[in-house]
């Protein structure tokens, strides 16, 4: 979508807000205001080597207006809304809208003709320097955006790491004043267990958090002498403060494993990227 988005600003002149929902709009799945960010961010490298490539002498200057990602959205859902009006009629809300639109919506340039140097970039676009090049140039992108990714998702998983452990640290300290309650060591492990199922929390996260609750407990000094506790009988209170302490403990780590194993998925991308470089380098 960047791509052409870059390709629809230089060849036709476009503006590249415009050139961006163009190329969005003919996208076959819904995109979030995130997916839109990052268009919006790799238009305007593709743009800028495009532009640049076009620039002669030996004081070459690029100055373009870059894409806005909150007037692509805005662009796009007004887009959406004018279609789904003619699609079904005007509601009666159709002035308002189209002074909303009108705020919005800007009158594309018209297309800037040809000149010798484009013609000349169309003959050789097809070569394979040129396309080499420009794999050279996406991959590098590419691995840019990677490595932003890999390091913004790397900080969200440390603060999820620490608000696991201070969840868990007030987790642990309500365990222990249900056992001196009067509750067993094995029936409050037993509770919360109830208590992941009803909430139907992953089976790898809720074996992972009690575990941490039996450890904790036993370095604290709280002996762990039955070997299961039986809930027959009795029914837990979900009223009680220990059920929304075990299923945000819960809730945190189950946050951070999908992150790091999101961390994980970008790590190899990079990975796989930097050797399709050094494979085009020498090509």
């Amino acid at each position: 979508m960047a791509r052409e988005a870059a390709r629809t600003h230089v060849d036709e002149g476009l503006d590249l807000d415009s050139a961006v929902v163009k190329a969005a709009s003919a996208f076959e799945h819904p995109l979030t205001h995130e997916h839109l960010r990052r268009v919006c961010e790799m238009t305007y490298h593709d743009t800028f080597e495009r532009l640049w490539k076009q620039a002669s002498g030996s004081t070459r200057m690029v100055s373009f207006d870059p894409a806005s990602a909150e007037k692509v959205v805005a662009m796009m859902h007004a887009e959406k809304v004018a279609s789904a009006q003619v699609a079904h009629g005007s509601t009666g809300e159709g002035e308002s809208f189209e002074k909303v639109a009108s705020a919005v919506l800007e009158i594309p340039e018209p297309p800037r003709p040809a000149n010798a140097f484009s013609s000349l970039m169309e003959k050789c676009e097809g070569s394979k320097e040129a396309n080499l090049l420009e794999a050279r140039s996406i991959l590098r992108t590419t691995r840019r955006d990677l490595q932003d990714a890999i390091e913004a998702l790397d900080s969200e998983i440390q603060t999820a790491k620490h608000a696991e452990w201070l969840a868990h640290r007030e987790f642990g300290q309500q365990a222990r004043q249900a056992c001196l309650q009067g509750a067993t060591p094995g029936q409050v492990l037993a509770v919360c267990e109830h208590f992941l199922k009803e909430a139907e929390v992953e089976h790898d996260v809720a074996v992972a958090v009690l575990a941490n609750l039996a450890s904790d407990m036993i370095s604290g000094g709280i002996e762990i002498t039955e070997k299961g506790a039986s809930l027959d009988g009795i029914v837990p209170n979900l009223d009680h403060p220990l059920r929304a302490r075990v299923l945000k403990v819960a809730g945190l780590r189950g946050t951070r494993v999908k992150g790091e194993i999101a961390l994980d998925d970008l790590i190899h991308d990079r990975e796989r990227v930097e050797r399709e470089m050094r494979s085009a380098l020498f090509q």
